[in-house]
């Protein structure tokens, strides 16, 4: 079976590490935009609710080179699909571009019409009971069906706050520390926690850790811990100013995962970013043990490595991801 996973823009080849921790140790791949397309040999079974950095997945059903919309009906056209002519009603929802002049629109339209012509299955478009993907990458188009749900949608926050991360990219800043699958006890800490995403992706794949987390805004704090009840977790959860972190943890602290994010939260009045990764990375530094990690997420590269040349602080890892309009960097540093 081959199999086609969707997670953000940056972040394929940690879902490939993923996914042949979780599925195949032997499994081939290829890492396209957002996407990991692999002829994994093993069955998927229970293990699909670990794959943390998957947003979709779903089974290939086509692979063809385009150059028109012929070729899409075509490929269309050699589908027989038990699944689809079992359904009540089906739609075709395409993404990405193609250098074939037609547009995503045109596209989706050519393969549904085939597909409901061939399979005799009702159109809807608002809520149908199965879907075909259409992904278009400049030559080429991939058919692929989502069997399972949204798999990043598994945090039940407290309350949604505009500024919530991504599962998918909390997900990667906890396996870029090494702390998937660890038993070890370690104290962790979350000094920005906002409505507590990465703590839970931290607490759920580390059970080893002793999770901590704080926010300067107690309101905040009130989802956050709501946030953890949701996942029955553990968390020491305080209303704290993150840079004044070592009245509490001076030099105790294993690992620290933070997203400020992008300097908002972190006090009510203007500061240069400059100023505002100094003053939060000297305060994690002070907290950290001898070792000890953080992982950072900041769409300011160059003042996060500023910040961090005055510090005892080692850059042992970046990853630039895709959120919409932002490209942040995913910082990982180890104390000296």
């Amino acid at each position: 079976m081959t199999l086609l996973l969707t997670t953000d823009l940056g972040l394929e080849s940690l879902l490939a590490e993923e996914v042949r921790e979780l599925l195949d140790p032997e499994a081939r791949f290829e890492l396209l935009p957002g996407r990991v397309v692999t002829d994994e040999g093993q069955p998927v079974g229970a293990h699909w609710r670990d794959l943390r950095l998957t947003h979709e997945l779903g089974r290939v059903i086509g692979d063809v080179e385009v150059g028109s919309l012929d070729d899409l009906r075509a490929v269309a056209r050699g589908l027989d699909l038990d699944w689809l002519r079992q359904s009540s009603s089906f739609r075709v929802t395409a993404s990405g571009e193609t250098s074939a002049g037609f547009s995503r629109r045109e596209a989706a339209g050519a393969v549904g019409a085939v597909l409901q012509e061939g399979h005799g299955t009702a159109v809807d478009l608002t809520n149908p009971e199965a879907t075909v993907r259409l992904d278009l990458i400049a030559d080429r188009a991939l058919l692929w069906s989502p069997f399972r749900g949204m798999l990043s949608d598994r945090i039940r926050r407290g309350r949604n706050l505009r500024s919530a991360l991504r599962p998918t990219v909390a997900a990667a800043m906890v396996r870029m520390l090494g702390l998937v699958g660890r038993r070890e006890p370690a104290l962790f800490l979350d000094p920005t926690c906002g409505s507590g995403t990465i703590v839970v992706e931290a607490g759920e794949v580390a059970p080893g850790l002793e999770l901590h987390a704080s926010d300067w805004d107690a309101a905040t704090v009130d989802v956050a811990r709501a946030t953890f009840a949701a996942h029955e977790l553990e968390v020491s959860c305080a209303t704290r100013d993150a840079r004044h972190l070592p009245d509490e943890w001076n030099g105790r602290v294993d690992f620290v995962v933070t997203n400020p994010p992008f300097g908002i939260r972190l006090a009510r009045r203007t500061l240069s970013l400059r100023r505002l990764y100094a003053e939060l990375l000297e305060s994690v530094a002070r907290v950290l043990k001898p070792g000890g990690r953080v992982a950072l997420l900041s769409p300011r590269r160059k003042a996060v490595a500023e910040a961090a040349s005055e510090l005892p602080l080692e850059l042992v890892a970046e990853r630039e991801v895709t959120l919409g309009q932002l490209r942040p960097v995913i910082h990982v540093f180890r104390r000296d």
